[in-house]
């Protein structure tokens, strides 16, 4: 994929990748695995069903995939812009920030309260839109292969 980064002058290395990859199975393991493994009482919870009868049509999934997309994007883009606040920036996004050309795993490299605070949009789109579990697969699949795309 190098062939294809605008920043060509600065490649990633090896230890700034193994640096990235560290932080991200911390906060995997450490925030967002306790937050799946609560996705079966959030189901169980809300009745949101997985068989395959109940499952809504292609084009209510993609319907219900860009109505999220308008919720998530305008909620990172203010709590984006928040952290970016001279009095927040240096304790929570500067973690973000630290490589100076992104790559694909560093779009998930971040200060474990960033995780938090931005992870809430997608949260909400989960609470106002799951309808059947499929939604929630398709959901979190868009939403990883833009933010790859993004940072890449």
């Amino acid at each position: 994929m190098q062939k294809y980064k605008i920043q060509q002058d600065r490649p990633e290395t090896w230890t700034g990748q193994w640096k990235c990859f560290k932080q991200i199975m911390l906060n995997r393991f450490l925030i967002q695995l306790p937050l799946i493994c609560n996705t079966y009482y959030f189901t169980e919870y809300f009745n949101i069903p997985y068989d395959w009868e109940s499952m809504p049509r292609w084009f209510v999934i993609v319907a219900q995939c860009f109505g999220s997309a308008v919720i998530e994007d305008t909620w990172n883009y203010f709590l984006h812009r928040l952290l970016h606040h001279k009095r927040i920036y240096k304790y929570i996004h500067k973690v973000h920030h630290e490589f100076p050309a992104p790559f694909g795993m560093q779009a998930e490299y971040a200060h474990p309260l960033e995780i938090l605070i931005l992870g809430t949009g997608f949260s909400i789109d989960i609470m106002i839109f799951c309808n059947h579990i499929i939604f929630l697969w398709a959901w979190l699949f868009c939403r990883l292969i833009e933010s790859i795309d993004v940072h890449r």
